[in-house]
């Protein structure tokens, strides 16, 4: 499923995971065992596991406002990690994000986490076509 959700902040640009992400998303992120520890999901061990959490995600798009969003670097467009908002009621989400060793330290899980926050913030029917520029 293609989802038109793009969120831009200067550094960043958050948008909906898509099926040829799958490989990426587990070189980066996904399988290292160091990132996956502060996670609440386990490793992926393999490319299967990465393809089933594309499709959780596409399941996720398809019932609610939002869903994961994968983060990338909008200097150069590499895949730096992922966050998003999980829904739990139609009125409550949790939140939280992973990132690449590489990118620890360098305020983008601030930055990500600040614009998901605005995303939250924002009435259902315009949540997921949003457009959120930050400084």
């Amino acid at each position: 499923m293609e989802h038109r959700h793009r969120i831009e902040t200067s550094r960043l640009v958050l948008r909906a995971p898509q099926p040829d992400d799958a490989q990426a998303i587990f070189d980066v992120f996904a399988a290292d065992a160091e990132v996956a520890r502060f996670v609440g999901w386990p490793r992926h061990l393999s490319i299967d596991d990465t393809r089933a959490f594309l499709e959780f995600s596409d399941a996720e798009w398809s019932r609610w406002p939002a869903g994961p969003l994968l983060i990338e670097s909008r200097a150069d467009g590499h895949l730096i990690g992922a966050t998003g908002l999980s829904f739990e009621t139609p009125y409550r989400a949790a939140t939280g994000y992973v990132l690449a060793q590489k990118y620890w330290r360098h305020g983008f899980a601030s930055e990500a986490l600040a614009t998901i926050v605005a995303l939250a913030e924002q009435p259902q029917d315009v949540c997921c076509y949003a457009r959120i520029l930050m400084g």
